[in-house]
């Protein structure tokens, strides 16, 4: 669940998972779907989620570089994150409009990232920014099935 420049407690899409509507949480799995694809872009890639989880301390480096360091891999990776929802949400049968409705399945960031605001752009800076954390639970996990 992600986006809309002003969030409210009630939104539907920012619920607790177990409040979650199903809509938002295919939405979110397949956003954590998506960051295999994402690390190969950066080669940071591996063959197994196991692989790409022990990669987590370059992944770190490469997506948390100091704000005066121009960092393209995740400028790039953030790009790529909208267009990936953009084109889940229209597959979902979203359309852009001036305003979001979940009911209509409207949303106005539905459009290019080019056409995004600063602030609407940051969800999907935001999003990629979580990825060595996701990272980093992955890779506990496998540490504790070996």
């Amino acid at each position: 669940a992600k986006r809309t420049g002003t969030r409210k407690a009630d939104d539907p899409s920012i619920q607790k998972w177990e409040n979650l509507d199903s809509d938002f949480k295919e939405s979110n799995w397949q956003q954590a779907e998506h960051i295999p694809f994402k690390m190969r872009i950066i080669h940071c890639g591996g063959e197994t989620l196991r692989e790409i989880a022990q990669q987590c301390p370059e992944v770190r480096t490469k997506l948390t570089k100091p704000p005066d360091e121009q960092n393209r891999d995740l400028q790039k990776l953030a790009r790529i994150e909208h267009r990936r929802w953009v084109a889940e949400r229209s597959l979902a049968g979203w359309k852009g409009a001036d305003k979001k409705d979940v009911s209509l399945r409207t949303h106005p960031d539905l459009k290019p990232w080019d056409e995004l605001s600063p602030a609407v752009k940051q969800y999907d800076v935001d999003a990629v920014k979580k990825i060595p954390d996701l990272l980093d639970s992955w890779s506990s996990h496998f540490a504790h099935r070996t």
